[in-house]
């Protein structure tokens, strides 16, 4: 009886224990997700479910020029890691990550009239 408790509960563990460990996304798209989050927090438009270059050009006109020319950079770039195929060096993946900290701490929105 203990016998059949015990080997119910080990098949419960089993099939619980990979729920219990939560996969991270990698740093490159938690980093974009934060920026897309930024822009989306300062121009208003929703980003639903478009794709980084659509959502970018959509954004692009709601920006300072500086600002937009750096969610562009950063959305490019985004891209190229995320979709390019090849591995991404350590220098890439660093610049990377401090455009997306430049744009949430310095990213302005076109004052609307």
């Amino acid at each position: 009886m203990l016998s059949i408790v015990l080997l119910i509960a080990l098949l419960l563990a089993l099939y619980f224990i990979p729920h219990w460990r939560r996969l991270r996304p990698p740093a490159n798209l938690m980093w974009y997700q934060r920026a897309a989050n930024k822009a989306e927090q300062l121009t208003g438009v929703a980003r639903h479910n478009l794709g980084p270059k659509a959502y970018a050009e959509k954004v692009q006109n709601s920006f300072e020029p500086q600002t937009a020319a750096l969610f562009k950079a950063l959305t490019d770039a985004f891209i190229v890691q995320q979709y390019g195929g090849h591995p991404v060096s350590t220098h890439t993946d660093n610049l990377f990550k401090k455009r997306c900290k430049q744009f949430i701490k310095h990213g302005r929105a076109t004052p609307h009239n």
